[in-house]
């Protein structure tokens, strides 16, 4: 007699794990990649987590993730690669682009946040003109205080 199995067949198979792994060698995103491997990003991140859990199972998940980092480092040099021989054929745009980015990992980025209220009226005036407007508002209040002395 054999043994059944218990719970849930694993959604994480050799030939999801290779579409999978072929997407994100050709650039794609997490989620799109997720979508090549017929899986949802919810289930890939849960995945994630598992491979750093003492589950069973933990192994497997754990090996996934590696080979993500693997093709993910691949894809990278093999694009940097083709970057590289563009700049050496002469074309400075591509070294000024690997440069531009292999600096921002060292220089951090300064975010700006603005904040405004919008009031919906729009008011356009030359400095001198809102100049002379406060000048007359404070000629008023110095005219209304010496008739009221």
């Amino acid at each position: 007699m054999t043994k059944k199995r218990r719970g849930r067949r694993v959604k994480l198979t050799e030939q999801v794990m290779d579409a999978f792994i072929q997407a994100i060698k050709l650039g794609c995103p997490n989620k799109d990649a997720c979508g090549c491997a017929g899986i949802s990003e919810t289930t890939f991140y849960r995945w994630m987590e598992w491979a750093d859990s003492k589950r069973k199972d933990a192994k497997v998940y754990q090996e996934f993730r590696e080979r993500i980092k693997e093709a993910e480092g691949q894809a990278t040099q093999r694009w940097l690669a083709i970057i590289e021989k563009a700049a050496q054929a002469g074309q400075w745009q591509a070294a000024a682009w690997k440069l531009e980015r292999r600096r921002a990992m060292f220089i951090p980025k300064v975010k700006a946040e603005v904040e405004a209220k919008i009031d919906g009226r729009v008011e356009v005036k030359d400095a001198r003109e809102r100049v002379l407007d406060k000048l007359a508002v404070h000629a008023e209040r110095i005219q209304k205080t010496e008739n009221n002395q």
